[in-house]
């Protein structure tokens, strides 16, 4: 049975994710934001203090009940592995890497 659509109103969990152990090392919590900055700047909802990462890295969005990432870093942005060009859609579990070496977060979706 497919699994229904994500509310609009559901909570999205970001861990930032140890590099060696994999362990969470900082979370953040957004119960009802549509768009979430990440990046070194420290306008953006999530910062990270990385000299790999860009002052405005990357954004997830919330569009018809669904998250997707959106890279904006000159350096690379990583959706599971695989590097995202413009878009792509996260789900519950998907691991986020901002440039090849960079920091990892892993996203949760309830």
């Amino acid at each position: 049975m497919p699994r229904p659509p994500i509310s609009p109103r559901a909570v999205i969990t970001l861990s930032l994710l140890h590099p060696v152990q994999g362990t969470s090392i900082r979370d953040w919590a957004f119960p009802q934001e549509a768009v979430i900055r990440m990046g070194r700047a420290p306008d953006n909802e999530v910062v990270l203090l990385s000299s790999v990462v860009s002052r405005h890295h990357a954004e997830l969005r919330l569009e018809g009940g669904l998250w997707s990432l959106v890279s904006l870093g000159a350096n690379g942005t990583f959706l599971d592995g695989q590097q995202v060009t413009t878009q792509a859609k996260v789900t519950n579990g998907s691991t986020i890497r901002l440039a090849p070496s960079g920091p990892v977060i892993q996203v949760q979706i309830s």
